[in-house]
This record gives C-alpha cells, sequence and structure tokens, in this order.
C-alpha cells in the first residue's frame, strides 16, 4: 500500500519560493483521486504576488530580453526557458509542485519541457486534446502542470478536462491553428461530464499527459498568463530524437538522482546544483 512516509520528500531546495505553507505532500486520498481522475486542482504553489512578480521579471528578462539558446530551432523563445534562465528554473523546481509530482512518480524527477502560455483578448480556445499525442515519451508517464500567473475563470479562458478520460488513447485529426496540434474525435468526448478549473494566480492543475483537456476562449478584456511544464521519473525513455523533440533536447534532474541514464541530461542554470 502506498505510503507517504516510504517516498523521499525531503530534498533540499533552496530556491526562493521555499516558503514551507505551500510545501504539501499529497495524501493518499489525494494521489487515489489523481488516478482515478488524472488531475488534481487547483493547487496552490505560490501568493498572487509572488506570480505577478515572477510574470512581470519574465516580461522583462526572458521574453524581451538578449540571446536564446533554441534559436537554431523552430521553438518559440517562450518555450523550455528553464533551460538557461535561473529564474525559471527555480520557479519551476519549487517544492509546491516538486513534492506534489513525487508523490505521485516517486522521488526522482526529470524535467523535459516548460512552456510560457498568453491568451491575448478575444482569442479563440484550444480544442480538446490529449497531450500524449504530441509528446515523445515511452511509456506515457508524464505529469503536467499548467500554473495561472493571473486569475482565471470560464470567461477567460481556464482548462476543462474530462474526468476519467486517461484511461484511454483518442483517436486524434487535424486542428488548424490549434496551439495542441491536434483535434480529440469527437466520438471519444463527452462533454456532459467536462470540468472547468479557475485557478487563482500562483495556482495550478496537475494532470495526467492522456487527460483529455481544452482552454475556453478568453472573453474579457485583459491577457491571461501561464506557464507549464511537464516532469516524468527517469526510468521513463525520452526520445530525444524523435522528430516531436528539437535539435539537442535534453533534461534537468530536478529532484533525486538519475540511476538508468537513458536520457539525455544537463546541468540546471544555477551556481549551485539542486540535491
Amino acid at each position: 500500500m502506498f505510503n507517504e512516509n516510504n517516498l523521499v520528500l525531503q530534498a533540499k531546495m533552496t530556491n526562493s519560493y521555499s516558503r514551507t505553507e505551500y510545501n504539501g505532500v499529497l495524501s493518499y486520498e489525494k494521489v487515489k483521486q489523481f488516478h482515478k481522475d488524472g488531475y488534481l486542482g487547483p493547487l496552490k504553489a505560490c501568493s498572487p504576488d509572488e506570480a505577478a512578480e515572477f510574470a512581470e521579471s519574465v516580461e522583462v528578462e526572458i521574453l524581451n530580453g538578449d540571446g536564446y539558446p533554441l534559436d537554431h530551432t523552430d521553438k518559440s523563445i517562450r518555450h523550455d526557458r528553464h533551460r538557461d534562465s535561473q529564474l525559471v528554473y527555480d520557479f519551476l523546481s519549487q517544492p509546491s509542485i516538486v513534492n506534489r509530482i513525487q508523490s505521485l512518480y516517486g522521488p526522482d524527477l526529470l524535467l523535459w519541457t516548460s512552456h510560457f502560455w498568453e491568451k491575448e483578448p478575444g482569442e479563440s480556445g484550444v480544442p480538446w486534446h490529449q497531450e500524449q499525442h504530441f509528446s515523445a515519451v515511452e511509456p506515457p508517464v508524464t505529469a503536467t502542470i499548467d500554473l495561472a500567473l493571473d486569475p482565471v475563470d470560464e470567461t477567460s479562458g481556464c482548462m476543462e478536462v474530462i474526468p476519467g478520460s486517461h484511461e484511454q488513447f483518442v483517436p486524434h485529426g487535424e486542428a488548424a491553428g490549434a496551439e495542441s496540434q491536434g483535434l480529440a474525435d469527437s466520438e471519444y468526448v463527452d462533454q456532459s461530464c467536462a470540468r472547468s478549473i479557475p485557478l487563482k494566480a500562483g495556482e495550478f492543475v496537475l494532470y495526467n499527459s492522456r487527460l483529455l483537456h481544452r482552454t475556453l476562449a478568453n472573453g474579457t478584456d485583459r491577457e491571461r498568463r501561464s506557464v507549464s511544464c511537464r516532469m516524468t521519473p527517469p526510468i521513463i525513455n525520452i526520445q530525444h530524437e524523435s522528430p516531436l523533440m528539437y535539435d539537442d533536447h535534453a533534461s534537468i534532474v530536478v529532484s533525486g538522482e538519475d540511476r538508468y541514464g537513458i536520457n539525455r541530461t544537463v546541468e540546471p542554470p544555477s551556481s549551485e546544483v539542486k540535491e
């Protein structure tokens, strides 16, 4: 039986987001709920003020700054900035995020992708999809978080999910202009079961990569910003050479250790390597 006390969850995280009130480990009941429904949320990562401060720093220092390590690829400057920015890496590796994922997949984790999202006023949503169709990970064991940097609800474009839909792979077709790169076959989507997940700034939703989900349109006059990332245990094969990845794609050991060496890893963008 699952026992929280058996998990090595006391990794020494020294970044500026180590606030103990948000460092909660998932309970046995929450772990069961995640595996049953395919998601958890809202979960609190940091305060709204911390989220706002991070969002503004990202705009000034990262998105409007000089240099981009992936400029030889076709990736946006919003993609995988944890690879070159300690600011981004520290935010995504804070215990309030990592501890929850450790509760699900154990103490050893790789951070293998991240992205900043911005939904402008009036921008349409992203259709129903499963991320696993666009992820080169085998077997498909990935935890994704989507963390709100601005408050988000049904009006401003929050996420909707279909609980339990992670238990099957759904056929996908093309979806022109969709950020998800594809659209789930409507015959497999029971929208009557859909649940929306409004988030305060600093809150996130944690979900299985096979969960059917979508984002609604932003019907407000303000932008909606968020950051997402994906983590998986190092025993999982991240297919770095896949056409779905960019050249020299690599992961970072965000907690514990990589005992297997089957994935390409690099050091975090920090003067100190996290233990």
